[in-house]
């Protein structure tokens, strides 16, 4: 039988032996707290781990802008097309990337002769203190050159298709061209990442690290395209030192127009003759009658 921890009745300690009292602890079972009118105190550490209102919103949000900011399947197969085609419209051009050339193969030549300055005093015998400090020299000029020199756009251009996609062309350490694909959503306003655009602006990107950036030239430049920079770059534009160079949209407007016109000609004049042709008929059926 069980009893209630408030129901059990221990008699005088002197009339049962204290070892049978211990004995018999063994065989009560307490009851319920709600038995007695009281409720239990419930954990509270759960309620603090679970998400507010708030912060799910916060987290929907942050989970729609990444589902935003990741090519579509249409998106990247326009990507693929232009490249395989070649079918990229320069837009922007900077005029000057012939000398940024030519300090990146410069400073690559005068790296790797340091480097080798050093076996070739090691072969002749000659001390080695002037090109150990020499590689050290040569080594601070390389990383700041690339620090700074394979960051500068050369072109951008937009796919011919879509005119969506854009594609980046800047310098990589050896003087190579890299290309690099974002869309308008990927860039970042030029008024937002420089205190100023003249001379050079930075070239952000939303999905890219704090250090993650482009120099944009804004002196001795060539605007291709007017409408499509102006889209890429906005209002910022107006501070650039630029070339506007004519767009061939206005030749191809007027073959265009001619050719419309001489279709509607071409077919006008056909339809003339039919109409001649069917009068002649009538003319014949009448006069055999």
């Amino acid at each position: 039988m069980h009893f209630c921890a408030r129901q059990l009745f221990i008699p005088n300690v002197s009339a049962i032996p204290l070892a049978n009292a211990f004995r018999s602890v063994h065989r009560i079972s307490f009851c319920h707290p709600s038995l007695f009118g009281k409720t239990p105190n419930r954990p509270t550490h759960f309620l603090s781990s679970m998400p507010k209102s708030s912060d799910s919103k916060n987290v929907r949000l942050v989970e729609e802008s990444a589902q935003s900011m990741e090519w579509t399947a249409d998106e990247l197969a326009l990507k693929e097309k232009a490249t395989a085609e070649n079918a990229w419209t320069p837009i922007y051009r900077y005029r000057g990337f012939v000398g940024v050339w030519f300090i990146l193969r410069f400073n690559l030549v005068f790296f790797a002769s340091s480097l080798a300055s050093l076996p070739l005093s090691i072969s002749q015998h000659i001390p080695i203190s002037p090109s150990i400090g020499l590689i050290l020299f040569s080594s601070l000029v390389f990383a700041g050159i690339k620090k700074y020199f394979t960051r500068i756009v050369a072109v951008i251009s937009v796919d011919t298709a879509s005119r969506s996609i854009y594609r980046i062309g800047y310098p990589s350490v050896f003087a190579t061209r890299r290309s690099r694909f974002a869309r308008f959503l990927d860039v970042q306003p030029l008024s937002t990442n420089s205190d100023s655009v003249r001379g050079v602006a930075r070239l952000r990107f939303t999905d890219g690290a704090k250090d993650d950036f482009l120099l944009l030239p804004t002196v001795f430049v060539e605007i291709r395209d007017k409408k499509a920079a102006f889209v890429l770059f906005g209002s910022a534009m107006k501070h650039f030192d630029k070339d506007i160079v004519p767009t061939s949209d206005g030749p191809r407007r007027r073959r265009r127009k001619s050719e419309q016109k001489l279709r509607l000609e071409t077919e006008r004049r056909t339809k003339t003759r039919h109409q001649i042709g069917k009068g002649g008929e009538e003319t014949r059926k009448i006069e055999g009658r």
